[in-house]
């Protein structure tokens, strides 16, 4: 038995010992994504200066096969090497958003400092009403009552939002009228454009302006909570909105990354 046993823990030995010889350790092999910001480079060893065997696209899937350290082994294509792990994600990139980028019915939404407010300081409560009509959901301050009629958004103005999600746009405005917060064409995929017609600075009339789909998948934390596969659009003015399913905006940055608003409180109303 002991003479078994001496056995069984040299052939152990020897297979740690060549694991850790080749530089890999072990892994099931499986999908991931290049999540980087650009084309990340492949190399022959994991090693920072090592040879260069090619190129893997950002956003592309590979084949992890295992991965030491800072490093994983992995196969793009018919070509195998070693790339930084911190450029590789589980996430797909490239999920593809149709809808669902607004509030459902029956929530309570805190915003501070609050995004409708032309001061844009204070914090202020909504709730939001479902319309079987306009099959949408209306965004009204909390001391109105929901009503099945959208036409008291006229009372309260820009106060009062109305988003419609179809197949196609995802719009918000003022309830019952031609004004227009924001108005985004499906689909949406990470790292691609997406368009709205908005009225430029010094214009009279929208045009079609490009906004480029930041992420579909990023975890993005705000005092509200961490929210998964957000949807960050960057406007033509670097203004950055982030959307949830089923919430709607949960934040807005502008150009130099300073929060303008961000969801403090989402509840389920009773």
């Amino acid at each position: 038995m002991k003479r078994i046993l001496i056995a069984t823990f040299m052939l152990l030995a020897v297979v740690v010992g060549v694991v850790y010889s080749s530089g890999k350790a072990d892994a099931a092999s499986k999908t991931v994504y290049v999540n980087a910001k650009s084309d990340i480079i492949l190399r022959d060893q994991p090693v920072k200066n090592a040879k260069q065997i090619g190129t893997v696209k950002n956003k592309s899937a590979v084949t992890l096969l295992s991965t030491k350290q800072e490093w994983s082994y992995i196969q793009a294509g018919k070509q195998k090497g070693y790339v930084y792990s911190s450029a590789l994600s589980a996430k797909n990139p490239n999920k593809k958003v149709t809808g669902g980028l607004y509030p459902k019915a029956g929530l309570t939404l805190i915003y501070s400092p609050d995004y409708y407010a032309a001061s844009k300081k204070g914090v202020e409560k909504y709730h939001t009403c479902g319309s079987k009509e306009y099959t949408s959901v209306v965004l009204v301050l909390s001391t109105i009552p929901c009503s099945n009629d959208v036409n008291y958004g006229y009372a309260v103005g820009d106060y009062v939002s109305e988003w419609h999600n179809n197949t196609k746009w995802l719009d918000i405005g003022v309830a019952e009228s031609d004004v227009t917060f924001g108005q985004y064409k499906y689909p949406m995929t990470e790292g691609s454009y997406t368009y709205e017609y908005t009225i430029l600075p010094n214009e009279d009339f929208p045009e079609k302006v490009k906004i480029f789909v930041e992420s579909t998948t990023k975890t993005v934390k705000v005092k509200a909570g961490t929210f998964e596969n957000v949807v960050i659009l960057k406007a033509y003015n670097n203004y950055r909105y982030y959307f949830v399913k089923d919430i709607g905006l949960i934040k807005i940055t502008d150009g130099q990354g300073r929060t303008i608003s961000e969801l403090i409180l989402v509840e389920n109303e009773k």
